[in-house]
């Protein structure tokens, strides 16, 4: 079984990427499963009139460490060829240490959580597809798109998963003719 985690800004493509790929993994006659990102699934829950940030962060990290129990345990039965995620908790870090810079945070306690979810995610993720560009703009995702923002969560993601990160600067991703095969020569 392998489990890929895509990581990114907003609006890169991660979540097309996913759905193009599992519709190629279908046609190869394999299984996968796919998780949804948290933050998208809180705000289907809660709205985004006025979200709670650090009610938002515990929900992420709550549903991270189910979802790593649930993986631990389809890892040991290999039940899926694949599992596709869209986001890691990595992502959830960054987005916290942005916002107790810009000040709209100032606990730090859930990074504690955050950390202790990444150590447990290291040894159950297989690799790490970090979407680097934007692929339209987004008034949501404004000063996401940063030189600095960008280099923050790369060297985030490569220094927690090391080489199990390929970063991706060219959406090459949604593109639907058989990506798997090209990028990893896996054979599906």
């Amino acid at each position: 079984m392998k489990i890929i985690v895509f990581s990114g800004i907003t609006n890169t493509g991660k979540s097309t990427a996913i759905h193009n790929l599992e519709t190629q993994i279908l046609k190869a006659g394999k299984t996968v499963k796919i998780y949804g990102e948290h933050a998208r699934i809180y705000l289907d829950i809660h709205g985004r009139e006025t979200i709670d940030i650090y009610k938002l962060q515990e929900f992420i990290s709550n549903g991270e460490k189910e979802r790593l129990l649930e993986l631990e345990s389809y890892k040991k039965e290999d039940k899926y060829d694949y599992v596709l995620v869209d986001r890691t908790v990595v992502d959830s870090m960054v987005f916290v240490y942005r916002a107790l810079i810009n000040g709209t945070m100032n606990n730090a306690d859930i990074l504690n959580d955050i950390h202790s979810v990444i150590e447990k995610s290291r040894g159950i993720y297989d690799k790490i597809i970090y979407f680097y560009e934007m692929i339209k703009s987004d008034s949501r995702a404004e000063g996401f798109n940063s030189k600095e923002f960008h280099s923050i969560f790369e060297n985030t993601m490569k220094a927690t998963y090391g080489d199990k990160v390929e970063i991706v600067r060219n959406n090459i991703y949604l593109k639907k003719e058989s990506v798997i095969p090209e990028i990893y020569d896996w054979n599906i």
